[in-house]
């Protein structure tokens, strides 16, 4: 089909599908609405960038520096859980500001999204930081605890995800939404990104496997009112 009048015409339907959705008077109408133009998009291999129902300033970035010359793995797997959660990506950016010892992390997500995983990973490091002192961890035994963890919470917030998508009709039709606007962002903010390598599976150790308990009782309360906050803390 050629870019023409049938195609704006369906692009207006689909936006105005959307704005309905946006003022639904319960949720069943909201979720409705919103299947409704998810399966218009794919039906007319239409991308939300043509819809332009998301403007580009409601993809927003937020940022946390480390002071490091290294990003360790566990802080990969702590980054990505926490973007995963709330449905938002995460790019390291090494050497940053030309300088070898400091690394940035950049949360990349729609409206409050990437603020809630910046969150979220603030306090789990946080936590990891203290449990060290607590359990007087150092070298490789702090590194292997964090390990632990740090997995076992990319676990968890995967099988979150995957509970609100299946439960929340309207979640589901939302992620293709905000990944078409997230990826429009990134091509232009980071044209020459490029993938990590994957990490290395460590042996598993005392150290290891203390942290994949604590991985395992640390909250990771996820709102899926998102006006509402994170409830963090250790259960």
């Amino acid at each position: 089909m050629p870019f023409d009048t049938d195609k704006e015409t369906i692009i207006a339907k689909i936006q105005k599908i959307l704005s309905l959705a946006e003022r639904a008077g319960s949720d069943e109408e909201a979720q409705n609405a919103m299947l409704q133009a998810r399966r218009m998009l794919i039906k007319y291999n239409i991308s939300m960038e043509e819809v332009n129902s998301f403007k580009d300033e409601e993809c927003d970035e937020v940022t946390v520096i480390l002071k490091k010359r290294f990003v360790p793995s566990y802080t990969h797997f702590l980054a990505g859980a926490t973007a995963r959660l709330y449905n938002s990506r995460v790019l390291i950016t090494y050497n940053y500001n030309m300088n070898r010892n400091r690394q940035k992390i950049a949360f990349i997500g729609v409206g409050i999204d990437p603020k809630l995983a910046c969150q979220t990973y603030n306090f789990l490091s946080q936590y990891l930081k203290r449990r060290s002192k607590e359990l007087k961890l150092i070298g490789r035994r702090e590194t292997d605890y964090n390990y632990g963890f740090a997995q076992v919470v990319y676990s968890r917030c995967r099988e979150m995800t995957e509970e609100i998508v299946r439960d929340v009709p309207q979640e589901a039709a939302l992620v293709p939404i905000k990944d078409a606007t997230i990826n429009s962002y990134m091509d232009r903010a980071y044209p020459n990104r490029s993938k990590c390598r994957s990490n290395r599976e460590r042996p598993m150790t005392a150290a290891m496997v203390a942290g994949m308990e604590d991985g395992k009782r640390v909250n990771l309360g996820r709102p899926i009112d998102h006006t509402k906050k994170a409830a963090l803390g250790p259960n």
